[in-house]
């Protein structure tokens, strides 16, 4: 989780994806994907907030539980958790990969 603490903190300060910079009408976003028995994905949404707020960032952090095979296809779910800033995945390498995944909800 420390890692994924430091991908995440590292994503909302990088130029692209800062979301102290987004058009103020436009909702500040962090999605947090995850399977309903991931047992790190509500740890993820509380380190979301938690950076947000040391970083005094105003974000809306959603949950979405992904529970089909067509859900994560549709989403480009990878792993769970996933966390995406304005949509795209913190994690650099992830980035494009979806196309080319294979699904298994197991």
């Amino acid at each position: 989780m420390i890692l994924a603490g430091a991908i995440v903190a590292s994503a909302l300060t990088l130029p692209s994806h800062t979301l102290a910079s987004m058009d103020a009408a436009r909702p500040k976003v962090v999605s947090v994907l995850m399977r309903p028995d991931c047992e790190n994905g509500p740890r993820a949404v509380e380190r979301v907030k938690s950076l947000a707020a040391t970083m005094g960032l105003d974000v809306r952090v959603d949950e979405v539980n992904v529970t089909t095979i067509e859900q994560a296809r549709k989403q480009g779910f990878l792993g769970s958790p996933t966390v995406r800033v304005s949509g795209e995945d913190v994690d650099p390498r992830m980035r494009g990969l979806a196309a080319a995944a294979s699904y298994a909800m197991t």
